[in-house]
This record gives structure tokens, C-alpha cells and sequence, in this order.
């Protein structure tokens, strides 16, 4: 007791425990796996047993003491039941008064409960009464009894397949297989299916079937066998394919490998690479797209400045009224006459003309001949006609605001365009060339040329803006916009394309994630609107290099996980370098390491609305459940509902991944296989057997007859010893079936063989000492099957522990403690028995085994069998 307040206070420091939990409170709360309250004591039965509720706290603290230093801790929800409930029934409250009468006590009392309430109740009272005998805090040993003998329960119908399930499932395989279409979702619909096949037909769990090899098929001497990583602490075995699923087999895995070829070459290039081809060719698409979209807006420019050059001196030389000469002399009125437009509006008006003409940078002088009283001024003609020339050269390279924002917007603009930052700062208002600029720049408009003069850019500027908004405003080569990082890639993975402003969490989240993200800045794209052609947005800039990190880091994170779903700590990952070495698949027994690209079942990362097709990951457990019931934020539709197959919410529900194993388990021993054959083909322990049997007691029976009459030695037992001594004096066959008939009605499990009485009609009067019974001779209801290894190994652990404990007492006896040969007693015949039955076991031959082929002749008895094979 010192010790485990010591250590509850150690427990308390590294704050597993609310601080204000105390050793003698009767509710601990404890602060793990998101926080429980971990009861004791609540009736004053409990409270009164103090010595008791002390023990279960030690317990209870050493369990956490032991497993504080791992990477999870125990849950604690109902582990104190069991005992508590045995001191509520039996009022007992001192360790002296836990014995076989207050045990049986406790059995009696919970026996009106559920059957699976029952074995929780007993499963975890006996826990806590080996922790008590290891100890040796209780002063006589007890006979502990298994829920499973108590409740007795019969085939349960909820974990094997219904026929209107196998139907829907034979019908999804061909109509999912219809409905092809390059989807991540069609494709985990098709292996979801598809793995059923190796769950049925060689009754596989979900872990085994998930993490099959991508070529799991080997043949051996013209048969065929499959690679199977076991999930249980057992070695890796090639099981034998039955002769009807071969067939099945080779298609089902031809079909998933060809689904999942796209996702196979990704993993092994992030396995070989780290980095993605397809994420090269998607950036380098990207940039020529922007760099071809500039090329053609230049080239547009190009064509519009060339077209208004030739647009403007066609209008010159058109519109000019005389010839020009470069080396005469033109007077202010003559030069009126000659040129196309008209600088005033009073034509007689020479000094304001004059000052007009020398706004568009005429340069006049006085004219030396002039003998008139008035100052005549004259321009020579070359100086004309350069300034023609410089205002044709100016439009060559210039643009309005409005022509240049025709050409973003790839649409015709007349009237002022909205207030723009970037074109703003590249427009200037001319002042110079007056009405020569006037009619240059508007030769497409109206006779009148003069009046006002829009704002213009330079070509050069107008590259540069062009170069803005089709390159996006940034380093198109080095970074990527929001909204182009979601279309090329990972789809909708921020909450919006243009910020992830609304939670700035995320853009920290994406950083650890290995995605280099810019500040907020303006950037542009191309609009989907037929009134713009490309818009402004806010957002972040996405380092195009760390792209490939973020997927190397999503492919590990993903197959991570998904392995967690079937087993914990699985991945080994090298951090060291860029490589996914190898998934870690091991046990007690045996280590392997395969690459994800090895998996049979591959896909893409899947996640709420969509996928990661460029994120090769492992099919998990939770992808498989969900393509087959939905569910989900959005009450996502299972395959069955999206495919028009069944909307039956009844049969939908009933879909379960360990349906296929339990049906073929059942299967298996309707057909006859022994115990050891099926639990070595189905990849189990031994004593795993008796709980995958889902055979009705009766038809146990049967199998129980039909095995007896073939080999009575087989069996040992008042039963099979009867039926020798008939078969040895040659009593007629019916005699002997009406014998069995009349025997072996039902045939329960039991921790040390099996038991004919029908226990739900007439409990056991002997509390299930079935090896001593009254006379020590052993009970006439029991029979143990020495074929099975599973009741010979429950057996043999058995027996090793009695024999501990008749050697405890026999040394108790020659203390003195009289007690001690009571118990010797009552204890010794069901020793003795159990080492006559081991003698016989021992030496028996071994026998040969052949292919079982349920149903293959005469079909399934009874007459359930969810495919239709019964006669």
C-alpha cells in the first residue's frame, strides 16, 4: 500500500492527476486520453470495504506507474467495475473474505444482466483477482469462470453477412466498374470492393487485406498461394488459395493494380526522388502559360503601336492639302492652306496661328524679303515635315489609357476606365506637340482634331504593365499564387483562394508542413469575366521549390497515419534524407519493411470534399469504412446510395469489415475442418478459435457427431468412451446415432474442452469443475477434443498452473496448516485426469490434411449461406 501512494504521488507530479486528487478520495480524475474520472467508491458497501477498494487503487496505480514512460496511456472508463461489483453483490469487505463462495455469488448476481455486460463485468473482475493471487493476497485460490462459458451465447447473427448484403456487393463490383471515370473517389470505391474478395475468400482481416504485396500471388507445385502479413505477433505465412476464389483472386488484383498504376509511379519517385515529375510539369506549364499569355499581349502591343504608326502617316499624306517641300520657305497662311488641320478658328488670325504652330514645335523666323510694313515670319518646310515625322514616331510609341486598357482587357474601352494604382503611375499628360499630337494620336476619330489629349504611356511602360499583370506582378519563376497552387495541385486546402488570412494558424500549420509562404501582397490573374480580363487579389505567395517538400512531407505524413488506422508505430521513416524508406510491418515474431510503392492497395490522400491525387498513400481503414457507409460533416452517401444500388439505411449499416472473416470461419467448420486446421489457415492463435465459431450449438453438435463417429479416439470424454465401447461390440448404426442424438443435443465452449449441457435450461451444478465432478472421475458432460490445439494448449497452460499450486499446498501440509489437505483433495483428481488426457494426446499420430472445400458437394446445412450455395 506504502509503494502505491508513492507512486500515485510520482503519477500526480508528472500531472496525470488533477492536482486536487487525493489517495483517499473516491474519485480520481484522471487528466489523460482527454480527461476521465476514475471511480472507486459510491455505495456504502464499497466505502466499508476499505481493504478491498485499497487493493484496486494499487492496481490501478501500477497499471499507469508501468505505462507512464510509453507513447499512450491506458485508458482508466470502467476498469473498477468488476470488483466493485462483486463487493456490492456479496457485502464482503476484508481480502480474508474473497473466496470460491463470494465469486460464485458474484456469478449468480449479475446473471440476469446482457451477455456482453456479463463477460465485460467477469473479464475485468477476474483481472483484478489474478492481480490479487500473483500477489498472494488471497488466502485460497478461486476457480475463475470465463463470461464466455457463463453466457453461452449462440452464432451471432450482427457479425455474419446477410444475403442482401453479399448481393449488394456483387452488384457494386460491375456497377462501380460501369461507371468508370478518373476520379480518386471512383477509385477507392473500386479497391474498397475489390478487397472484399480476399476478406471472403480467404476470410483475411482488414490490417492483412490492406497490407498485401503488390504482387501477393506465388505459385507453388502448380498451386497457388498468398502472401499474408499477419497482424497478430504471428510469423508471415503463404496461405492457400481455395480452388473457386483463384480466378477471383488474379482479376481482383489485376483490376486494383491497374487502378492504382498512377499512384504506384508518384510513390516511387518521392522513394527514389522526393520530389514529384508531375509537380515539375504542372510549374513548368504554369510559367509558360504566364510567359505565353506576356508573349502574345506584347505581341498585340506590337501590332497596335505598328497599326497606329501606319494609321497616322497614311493620315498625313492623305489628309495634306499640297506638297511640302523641305528646302521652300512656307508663310503662316500657307501653311495653313497645306496642312490638314486647322490651329485656329479664324483663319485671317496669323499671330495666333502662328503661336499654335509653334506649340506643335514649328520653329518660324522673320522673313529677311519682306518689304511690307508688318513682320511676316516663314518656317522652312524641312522643319514641317521633321515635326510630322517626330509626332508619327511619338505615336509609334505611345498608347492613351484607354487603348492600353483595351488590350488588358481584351475588349474595346471608350470610356474612362476605373481608377487603376498600377496604370497611374505610368501615365503622363502631354504638353507639348499641341494639335499636332492632337491629330496624330486621334486619326481614327473625327475630322475636328483639336480639343483635349488623354493621358499616355510609353511602349516601354506599357511592357512593363503588360509584364504585371500577365507574370502576376511577382517572380513568376520562383513563387505561385494561392489560386494557381490550388487549381495545378492540392485543391481547396486553404479556407479561401484569395487570403488564409482567416486563420492564421494555417499558414503557420503549412510552414511546419514544409510550404514556404510570402507575406500578403497584391498579385494578379487572368478573370473568367468577359468584362475583365484580369483582376487584382491580396493573397499569398507560395514558394514554388518548397511545393515538393510540402508533398514529400503530406506522402509521409498520410501513409503515417493511414498505417496507424491497422497498427501503431508502423512507419520508419529516414528524416535524415528525403527518402520514405520503408513501412515497418513487425511483431513479436518477425520484421518486414515494405515501401509504400509496394502496397497492393494504393490511392490518393483523401480528406473532407476531396482528394490529393499527387499524394500517393496507403488504402486505410477509415477511406475503406467511408466509401462503403459515407457519413462525415456532410452526410457523405456511401457507394451503395451513389451508385443507385440500395438506399436501405438497415443493409448499408450492417457492412462491416470483419463480416467476410467471421463467414468464413463459419464456413470452414460447417464443412468439417478441424479446429487447427482452420485456425492455422485463418492466421489465428489456437485458443482465438472458439470465439470466431459462430456455429449454433446444435450445429456444433452435429460436427461434434459426425467427427466422433469417424474417429472416437479423437475424443475423450464419458460420450466418446460409451460410443467406443458400442462401436467395439458392433451395435448397429442407428443404435449408435440415436445414442449420439440423444447425447449431443448442444456443444458449448469451455476454458478446458467443451460441455453438452444445455447450460440455458440447467446450469451447472458443479460450478464448472468439469475434470473432478462429483467422484473424481471427471463430469459426464464434458468432452475435450484432443484434434484441437487450442483446447489442448488451454488445456496444458491449465494444468502447469495446477500443478503450481499443488506443489504450494503439499509444501502448506508439511508446515502443518491442516487446511491445506482439504484443498489437496479436492484438487488432485482434476490434475490427475488433465495429465491422462495430455498422456493421450501425446501419443496420438499426427493427421494429414487435405483441401476443405465447404458446401462443394452438398452445400451449406443449415441452409443460410449468404451466397446461395445451399441445397
Amino acid at each position: 500500500m506504502d509503494r502505491g501512494k508513492a507512486q500515485f504521488e510520482e503519477i500526480k507530479k508528472a500531472k496525470l492527476f488533477h492536482p486536487d486528487s487525493e489517495w483517499e478520495h473516491d474519485t480520481w480524475r484522471y487528466r489523460a486520453n482527454g480527461g476521465e474520472s476514475v471511480l472507486f467508491a459510491r455505495t456504502t458497501e464499497e466505502r466499508a470495504a476499505g481493504e478491498l477498494i485499497g487493493c484496486l487503487k494499487c492496481q490501478i496505480i501500477e497499471l499507469l506507474y508501468d505505462n507512464r514512460l510509453k507513447g499512450s496511456l491506458p485508458t482508466l472508463i470502467g476498469q473498477t467495475q468488476g470488483l466493485r461489483k462483486l463487493i456490492q453483490h456479496t457485502k464482503i469487505t476484508t481480502l480474508s473474505q474473497l473466496n470460491q463462495d463470494s465469486y460464485n455469488t458474484f456469478l449468480n448476481e449479475i446473471n440476469d444482466r446482457t451477455p456482453r455486460g456479463q463477460n465485460d463485468l467477469i473479464n475485468k473482475c477476474n483481472a483484478q483477482i489474478k492481480w490479487l493471487e500473483k500477489r498472494n493476497l488471497i488466502a485460497t485460490p478461486i476457480d475463475l469462470s470465463s463470461g464466455f462459458l457463463l453466457s453461452q451465447l449462440p452464432a451471432i447473427p450482427a457479425r455474419m453477412p446477410s444475403r442482401n448484403l453479399i448481393q449488394n456487393l456483387l452488384e457494386a463490383r460491375w456497377k462501380i466498374a460501369e461507371n468508370e471515370e478518373d476520379t480518386l473517389q471512383w477509385a477507392n470505391d473500386m479497391i474498397s470492393v475489390l478487397a472484399q474478395s480476399f476478406q471472403y475468400g480467404m476470410g483475411l482481416r482488414i490490417g492483412e487485406t490492406l497490407r498485401l504485396p503488390k504482387e501477393p500471388i506465388q505459385y507453388r507445385d502448380g498451386k497457388m498461394f498468398f502472401i499474408v502479413w499477419t497482424e497478430k505477433g504471428k510469423p508471415p505465412i503463404a496461405r492457400y488459395v481455395p480452388t473457386e476464389w483463384q480466378e477471383v483472386f488474379e482479376t481482383s488484383i489485376r483490376e486494383i493494380q491497374r487502378i492504382t498504376e498512377p499512384y504506384r509511379k508518384r510513390a516511387i519517385e518521392l522513394e527514389t526522388t522526393g520530389r514529384l515529375t508531375e509537380v515539375d510539369e504542372a510549374l513548368t506549364r504554369f510559367r509558360k502559360e504566364k510567359e505565353d499569355d506576356f508573349a502574345a499581349k506584347l505581341h498585340q502591343l506590337h501590332s497596335f503601336l505598328d497599326e497606329k504608326e501606319r494609321c497616322a502617316r497614311k493620315a498625313w499624306q492623305e489628309k495634306m492639302r499640297g506638297t511640302v517641300h523641305p528646302d521652300q520657305y512656307y508663310t503662316v497662311s500657307e501653311l495653313q492652306k497645306l496642312l490638314p488641320l486647322q490651329v485656329t478658328s479664324d483663319r485671317y488670325a496669323y499671330r495666333l496661328a502662328r503661336i499654335q504652330f509653334e506649340k506643335c514645335g514649328i520653329i518660324f523666323e522673320v522673313d529677311p524679303n519682306d518689304t511690307t510694313r508688318h513682320v511676316r515670319y516663314r518656317a522652312l518646310g524641312k522643319n514641317v515635315l521633321d515635326r510630322i515625322d517626330y509626332e508619327i514616331a511619338f505615336r509609334a510609341n505611345h498608347l492613351t489609357d484607354l487603348e492600353i486598357s483595351s488590350i488588358v482587357h481584351n475588349r474595346e474601352i471608350n470610356h474612362c476606365p476605373k481608377e487603376n494604382t498600377r496604370l497611374k503611375i505610368f501615365l503622363k499628360k502631354e504638353r507639348e506637340g499641341a494639335a499636332f499630337r492632337v491629330f496624330t494620336m486621334k486619326t481614327h476619330e473625327a475630322k475636328n482634331h483639336r480639343g483635349y489629349m488623354r493621358k499616355v504611356l510609353t511602349k516601354k511602360d506599357a511592357e512593363t504593365l503588360l509584364e504585371t499583370y500577365c507574370l502576376g506582378g511577382y517572380d513568376h519563376n520562383e513563387w505561385i499564387d494561392v489560386g494557381s497552387f490550388n487549381t495545378l495541385f492540392l485543391g481547396d486546402i486553404f479556407h479561401s483562394t484569395t487570403s488564409i488570412a482567416v486563420d492564421a494558424k494555417e499558414r503557420k500549420r503549412l510552414h511546419k508542413h514544409g510550404l514556404v509562404i510570402s507575406e500578403k501582397q497584391a498579385a494578379y490573374s487572368k478573370s473568367n469575366s468577359d468584362l475583365f480580363g484580369y483582376t487584382s487579389k491580396t493573397c499569398y505567395l507560395i514558394k514554388q521549390e518548397s511545393i515538393h517538400d510540402f508533398v514529400l512531407q503530406r506522402f509521409k505524413e498520410s501513409n503515417l497515419n493511414a498505417e496507424a488506422e491497422i497498427y501503431e508505430d508502423a512507419l520508419n521513416i529516414d528524416e535524415s534524407t528525403n527518402n520514405v524508406l520503408a513501412v515497418r510491418i513487425d511483431s513479436k515474431s518477425f520484421h518486414i519493411k515494405q515501401k509504400v510503392s509496394d502496397y497492393l492497395m494504393l490511392t490518393g490522400k483523401t480528406s473532407n470534399g476531396g482528394g490529393q491525387r499527387f499524394v500517393p498513400t496507403i488504402l486505410g481503414y477509415k477511406t475503406l469504412t467511408y466509401s462503403f457507409v459515407g457519413g462525415g460533416r456532410y452526410d457523405y452517401p456511401g457507394l451503395f446510395e451513389r451508385y443507385g444500388i440500395t438506399n436501405d439505411k438497415k443493409i448499408i449499416s450492417e457492412f462491416q469489415t470483419h463480416k467476410g472473416r467471421h463467414w468464413k470461419t463459419t464456413s470452414l467448420f460447417r464443412s468439417g475442418a478441424s479446429s487447427e486446421v482452420v485456425n492455422l489457415w485463418m492466421g489465428r492463435d489456437p485458443n482465438q478459435g472458439a470465439q470466431y465459431d459462430h456455429r449454433t450449438d446444435r450445429e456444433r453438435a452435429e460436427h461434434v457427431k459426425a467427427a466422433m463417429k469417424e474417429d472416437s479416439s479423437r475424443f475423450v470424454g464419458h460420450v466418446p468412451a460409451k460410443l467406443r465401447h458400442f462401436q467395439e461390440n458392433e451395435l448397429h448404426v442407428e443404435m449408435i446415432d440415436d445414442f449420439l442424438d440423444h447425447e449431443l443435443v448442444t456443444v458449448h465452449h469451455s476454458d478446458r474442452g467443451m460441455c453438452k449441457r444445455e447450460l440455458a435450461l440447467k446450469p451447472c451444478e458443479m460450478s464448472m469443475h468439469c475434470l473432478s465432478g462429483k467422484d473424481g472421475k471427471g463430469c459426464k458432460d464434458y468432452i475435450i477434443d484432443l484434434g484441437d490445439a487450442g483446447q489442448i494448449e488451454r488445456l496444458t497452460a491449465w494444468a502447469d498452473r495446477e500443478q503450481r499450486e499443488l506443489a504450494r499446498l503439499e509444501n502448506q501440509k508439511q508446515l502443518g496448516i491442516t487446511a491445506a489437505q482439504v484443498h489437496l483433495d479436492a484438487r488432485t483428481p482434476a490434475f490427475k485426469n488433465a495429465t491422462m488426457i495430455l498422456e493421450t494426446h501425446s501419443r496420438r499420430d499426427s493427421i494429414e490434411s487435405t483441401e476443405i472445400r465447404p458446401f462443394y458437394l452438398e452445400g451449406s446445412d443449415p441452409n443460410d449461406c449468404p451466397f446461395g450455395c445451399g441445397d
